[in-house]
C-alpha cells in the first residue's frame, strides 16, 4: 500500500482523463490532516468539466458536507445513483454523522467496485430497469435523502464476510466447518430450480453461482456474457466446477449432491476462477434471496436486508429498515438485475414504488 500511495502521488499521467470520482478513488488510501482535503486537495488535480455543479470551495462546511457534496455533483452529471455505489461501510455499520449514502473519502477501500464504465453505458443506454428516471435528489441539512424505488427481494441466507484468503490454492474447510465456497456450492446444487429457468434441475442454481462469485467477469476483466463463444462460456463453468471439485479433494469431503466435474464440458483450469472471485469476493457476502436469487452484496449486509432498485440506479442496492428511516449498506450484483439484462419476467417480481428515506 505505502508503495502504491507514492506511485498515485507522483505519477498522473492518467489523471487528465479520470473522472471526478476516479480520482477519489486514486487517492483514497492517502492520509489528510484536514479530512476535507480528501476532496478539496484534488480539485486542482480535476477536469473543469467535472467541477460544473461543485460548490465553491468552503472549509466552515463539515467532513461530512463535503463528502455529501461530492455525490450531489456526480449525480448532477450523470443523472444517475452511480456516485451511491462508492458506498463502502466495512463488515459492521455503525452511524456516524456521515450519512450511510455518502462514500467515506477519509477511509481506506479494498472493495471492488461492481458498476464499471460498461455497465453504465448499456443502462444509460437501455430502458433503465423500466423504471421511471430519477427526478428529484435534494438532501436535507440533516443529510437525509428520500429516494424512490421498488423492492426486489429480502436476503434470507447469507455467507460470512470473504477476503482473498478464501481463494488461496490451499484454503479448506472440514466437516464441522465447511468452506464457505463448498457451504454454497452444497445449497445450490440441491436447489432443483433457479428462479425464472424452465429448467427444472441444479444446473442454472450452480451456473449462476459462478457469475454471481465473480461478479459477472473473468480473470481477464471481460463480461462472461460478452463473450464471444458458447465454448469461452463454458471453459468459465469449467474453471468454477474445477475449483469446487479441487477444494472438496484438498478439504477431504465429498460433495453431498453430484461430482461438480460430472457436468464439466471441458477441461477447468481452476487459478483462473480464484483470481476471478477473490477479485470480486475480496470484503463482500455471498447470499441468497427469499425468491432463490444468489447475490454479491456488501460485508455489512445480514439476513433480512433488502435488496432494492433505486429510480436512478444503474444496479441493485442493500438497504436496512431502522427506526428513522434506512441505511445504504452498499452495492450488489445479481445476475437479472445488471443493466445488460432486460427481463420482464424478472421486472414482474418489483414491488410498488415507494419512497426510502436514507439516513
Amino acid at each position: 500500500m505505502p508503495f502504491d500511495n507514492a506511485h498515485a502521488m507522483f505519477d498522473t499521467s492518467d489523471v487528465p482523463e479520470s473522472t471526478f470520482l476516479e480520482i477519489l478513488i486514486a487517492f483514497r488510501d492517502h492520509q489528510a490532516t484536514n479530512l476535507r482535503d480528501k476532496v478539496y486537495g484534488l480539485l486542482g488535480l480535476m477536469r473543469a468539466e467535472d467541477l460544473e455543479f461543485f460548490p465553491p470551495v468552503d472549509y466552515r462546511k463539515s467532513v461530512a458536507e463535503v463528502y455529501a457534496d461530492v455525490v450531489i455533483t456526480g449525480v448532477k452529471g450523470s443523472k444517475s445513483l452511480a456516485s451511491l455505489c462508492y458506498v463502502q461501510h466495512g463488515i459492521e455499520y455503525n452511524q456516524t454523522d456521515v450519512p450511510s449514502w455518502v462514500p467515506r473519502w477519509d477511509v481506506s477501500g479494498d472493495v471492488s467496485t461492481i458498476l464499471d464504465s460498461r455497465s453504465l453505458t448499456a443502462w444509460n443506454e437501455g430502458d433503465k430497469h423500466g423504471l421511471p428516471d430519477l427526478t428529484n435528489f435534494a438532501p436535507s441539512s440533516e443529510g437525509k435523502l428520500s429516494l424512490s424505488g421498488v423492492r426486489f427481494d429480502t436476503i434470507t441466507w447469507i455467507t460470512r464476510a470473504l477476503d482473498v484468503l478464501d481463494f488461496k490454492e490451499r484454503s479448506t474447510g472440514s466437516v464441522a466447518s465447511p468452506h464457505p465456497m463448498l457451504d454454497l456450492w452444497n445449497r445450490a446444487s440441491s436447489n432443483m430450480s433457479y428462479p425464472g429457468s424452465q429448467f427444472k434441475d441444479s444446473l442454472m442454481a450452480v451456473l449462476m453461482v459462478a457469475l454471481t462469485l465473480t461478479a459477472g467477469v473473468t480473470d481477464g476483466y471481460e463480461r462472461v456474457e460478452e463473450l464471444e463463444s458458447s465454448d469461452d462460456r463454458e471453459q468459465f463453468h469449467a474453471d468454477y466446477l474445477t475449483y469446487i471439485h479441487n477444494l472438496l479433494e484438498i478439504s477431504g469431503l465429498e460433495s453431498p449432491t453430484f461430482e461438480p466435474l460430472n457436468i464439466a464440458l471441458s477441461d477447468g483450469n481452476a487459478s483462473r476462477f480464484r483470481v476471478a472471485a477473490s477479485r470480486a469476493c475480496d470484503q463482500r457476502r455471498v447470499f441468497e434471496t427469499a425468491a432463490g436469487f444468489y447475490g454479491l452484496g456488501p460485508a455489512c449486509a445480514r439476513e433480512g436486508d433488502v435488496v432494492v432498485m433505486l429510480y436512478g440506479g444503474p444496479i441493485p442496492f442493500v438497504l436496512r429498515e431502522v427506526d428513522n428511516g434506512w441505511w445504504l449498506l452498499g452495492d450488489c450484483f445479481i445476475d437479472p438485475l445488471m443493466p445488460e439484462t432486460a427481463d420482464d419476467t424478472i421486472r414482474a417480481r418489483f414491488g410498488e414504488g415507494e419512497a426510502f428515506m436514507l439516513v
